[in-house]
C-alpha cells in the first residue's frame, strides 16, 4: 500500500511530494500532470500479477560466486559461534543490485512503459536528464540512456551488515520483506475515456479475442469486467445498488451471455431490461463505478477515477461525491482527478458537516458515512512553476473546510469580467 510518494522530473512534474490519504484529490489545469501522477501511483501499486519468484536465481555469475562464498562462511561461523556474522555493506549491496534489485528494475521498467506507452527516456522531463520516484521504502531512478534502477531503504548505514542467521536465510527474508511491501494492495483505474467501452459491446467481444485496439487502461477495465463472477458479491455491493437507485433508478448488473459477461440495465420498478443505446451518457459514465463497487473492489483496495464529473449534471456530481466519501468511510481508498468546482464545493460541505449535530446533518439528508474527516482527506493543486514544469501544492484543510484557489481564482476573474461588461453596456 503506497502511503506517500515523491516524484522528481517525471513528465510535466518538476517536483511532487504526496501523502495518499483514504480520499486524495488532484486539481489543476489541463496537462499539469494530474493523470501522470495518478498513473504512476497505479502502476507502482499493480504488481499483484507478478509470478512466484526465487530470489536466489537472479544473480549474475560474479554475484553468484560471491553469494556462495559468503553463505558458506556464514554457515561455518554459526556452527562455531553465537555472535552475529558481519559482511561489508558494499558486498551486500552488490548482491542486491545484481540480484533481486536487477529483477525488480526490469519488472518496473516493463510496467511503466506499458502504462505510459512510451520509452522511459521520453518520460524524463525534457529540462532534466533523470527522474526519480520514491514511495514507502522503495525508489526508482532513471538516468538518460541508463537502465532503470530499483533501490530499497533497508536501513544498513554502517560499513558492515550484521547477520543473525546464515546469508541465504537473511537475504531471502529481506527479499520477501521487499515483495510484501510492494504487493500489499490492489489498484484499479477508471480512465476518463470510459464511456465508449461501455456503449460499444463489440469492443468487449474483440477484447476477448485479443483483437481490440484500445489503451492499456481501457484494456485493464475490460479484463476486470470479463473476469467478474456475478455470483460473488463484493463488500460494497449494497452501496453500489443504493447508488444505482439514487442516481438514476436504473439497476446495473453483469449477466453471462454466450460465455461472455454482458452489462445489463434494468428499470427498477418494472424490472424491465433496457437497451444501453437508449440510456443517457451519464449512466454510461457511472456504469464502471457501479460495477466496481458491486463486484471488484475489496476493503483496502485503491480506486483511481479520472474526472468523475464527466457528462454529469452538477446535482449528480454532488451525489457521486457523497457515495465516494461513503465508500472511503467503509474501507476503500480513492484518488480522483477533477476540474469541477461543484465537486470541490460539495467536498467542502462534507468536511464542514463535522461541526454539525447529528440531528442537523440527518435533516440535510446525510448520515455518518457521508462525512469526511480532515485527517482522511488530502487535496493537491498541480501548480505551474515554469513553462512545461509543474509542482504540487498541498491545500490546507481543517473542520471549517478549505480554500481551493484553482477554482476561486477563475470564479473571481469571471465575476470581474461580468461587472466590466455590464458597466460598459450601461454607458
Amino acid at each position: 500500500m503506497i502511503k506517500c510518494i515523491s516524484i522528481k522530473n517525471f513528465g510535466a512534474i518538476k517536483y511532487s511530494n504526496i501523502n495518499i490519504n483514504p480520499l486524495t484529490v488532484f486539481t489543476g489545469a489541463n496537462s499539469s500532470g494530474k493523470s501522470s501522477v495518478a498513473s504512476i501511483i497505479h502502476c507502482l501499486s499493480s504488481l499483484k500479477n507478478i509470478s512466484e519468484f526465487d530470489p536466489l536465481k537472479y544473480f549474475d555469475d560474479n554475484s553468484q560466486i560471491l553469494f556462495t562464498q559468503l553463505n558458506q562462511e556464514s554457515i561455518k561461523h554459526f556452527n562455531n559461534s553465537k555472535e552475529k556474522f558481519k559482511i561489508p555493506t558494499s558486498q551486500f549491496n552488490d548482491l542486491l543490485n545484481h540480484g533481486v534489485f536487477k529483477y525488480l528494475s526490469l519488472i518496473f521498467e516493463e510496467i511503466i512503459m506499458e502504462e505510459f506507452d512510451d520509452s522511459l527516456n521520453e518520460l524524463i522531463n525534457f529540462k532534466s536528464d533523470s527522474f526519480q520516484l520514491k514511495w514507502n521504502k522503495n525508489s526508482l531512478r532513471k538516468q538518460t540512456d541508463e537502465p532503470l534502477k530499483f533501490e530499497y531503504d533497508y536501513g544498513f548505514d554502517d560499513d558492515f551488515v550484521y547477520l543473525n542467521s546464515d546469508l541465504s536465510t537473511f537475504y531471502m527474508n529481506l527479499c520477501f520483506e521487499i515483495f510484501e511491501n510492494l504487493l500489499s494492495a490492489n489498484s484499479y483505474y477508471i480512465p476518463a475515456e470510459r464511456s465508449e467501452i461501455i456503449i460499444d459491446k463489440k469492443i468487449l467481444s474483440r477484447r476477448v479475442k485479443n483483437e481490440s485496439e484500445i489503451s492499456k487502461k481501457q484494456g485493464d477495465v475490460l479484463s476486470d469486467i470479463i473476469n467478474i463472477d456475478s455470483s460473488k458479491k463484493g463488500p460494497f455491493y449494497d452501496l453500489g445498488c443504493r447508488f444505482d437507485l439514487e442516481f438514476s433508478g436504473i439497476i446495473i448488473n453483469i449477466e453471462e451471455k454466450n460465455f461472455i459477461n454482458d452489462i445489463v440495465y434494468r428499470e427498477h420498478h418494472l424490472d424491465k431490461k433496457l437497451s444501453s443505446k437508449l440510456l443517457s451518457t451519464s449512466i454510461h459514465e457511472m456504469t464502471l463505478f457501479s460495477l466496481y463497487l458491486k463486484y471488484v473492489l475489496k476493503k483496502g483496495d485503491l480506486l483511481i477515477i479520472e474526472e468523475p464529473e464527466a457528462h454529469l449534471h452538477p446535482e449528480n456530481q454532488r451525489l457521486l461525491l457523497k457515495y465516494i466519501v461513503n465508500a472511503v468511510n467503509q474501507g476503500l481508498r480513492i484518488i480522483i482527478t477533477t476540474h469541477s468546482e461543484y465537486i470541490s464545493d460539495q467536498l467542502n460541505n462534507l468536511v464542514r458537516l463535522n461541526n454539525v449535530s447529528s440531528d442537523k446533518f440527518k435533516e440535510l439528508g446525510y448520515d455518518n458515512y457521508d462525512i469526511i474527516k480532515c485527517e482522511d482527506l488530502a487535496i493537491y493543486n498541480f501548480k505551474k512553476d515554469k513553462n512545461y514544469e509543474f509542482i504540487t501544492e498541498k491545500i490546507e484543510i481543517d473542520e471549517t473546510g478549505f480554500i481551493e484557489e484553482n477554482f476561486s481564482k477563475i470564479v473571481d476573474e469571471l465575476y470581474d469580467e461580468t461587472i466590466e461588461i455590464t458597466n460598459s453596456s450601461l454607458r
